[in-house]
């Protein structure tokens, strides 16, 4: 098992980044559908965000480099995604108060807490066709997976994926793609897919991690 400690933290957040930016078109492409087509360039401002914070990334414990990340990313414009986004870091922190390593039960923790924040700031469940749809089955697959962090990223990349497939079949329920009812239906909701790339990118580069 790696020593999840803040060097492998960072390069796993900037796959993480990589990949949003990489995709930030398709998220456009989606939202354009039915919202206001700019998730992409959000989401792009969001990975801007992790990148920067990381770069200047010093003396700063896990929890407040995390923390400090999620103020940051709530600053950005364009909608709900960053405070939504912001958050999610926020609370993801919360489980590292007290230690600048990661365990297996630490990492469940954190998305436990990330998970619980997010529904004080949302009601959004499972089938409204949001990002909540993506996050809430891949926080269930982490808590049901053996403690180990490969296995628990594994998890949490394969229940987010079942979740943001699942929203092609919703109609949606928040926001202006509300007002399209039934037309919604066939299109994922566009913040389900940034957050589930985002969690394939974790996995990603804990794969390219064990490869150095």
């Amino acid at each position: 098992m790696l020593d999840y400690t803040k060097d492998a933290i960072s390069y796993v957040l900037l796959v993480s980044a990589d990949i949003l930016k990489k995709n930030s078109n398709y998220f456009c492409i989606i939202d354009s559908k039915f919202g206001d087509g700019d998730h992409g360039i959000t989401i792009e401002k969001i990975a801007d965000k992790i990148q920067l914070c990381v770069k200047n990334w010093n003396d700063e414990t896990f929890y407040e480099f995390m923390n400090h990340l999620g103020f940051e990313i709530m600053q950005v414009n364009g909608g709900s995604a960053g405070p939504l986004w912001g958050m999610l870091f926020q609370g993801f922190s919360q489980a590292f108060k007290d230690e600048d390593t990661m365990t297996p039960q630490q990492l469940k923790k954190g998305f436990r807490e990330a998970l619980r924040e997010m529904k004080d700031l949302t009601p959004a469940d499972i089938g409204d066709k949001t990002m909540m749809d993506t996050l809430i089955p891949a926080v269930e697959a982490a808590d049901e997976a053996k403690d180990d962090i490969l296995l628990i990223l594994k998890s949490i990349e394969q229940g987010g994926k079942a979740g943001m497939e699942a929203t092609k079949s919703f109609i949606a329920k928040y926001g202006r793609a509300k007002s399209y009812g039934e037309q919604t239906i066939g299109t994922p909701d566009a913040g389900a897919v940034s957050l589930y790339l985002f969690f394939k990118g974790l996995l990603e580069g804990y794969y390219k991690l064990k490869e150095c």
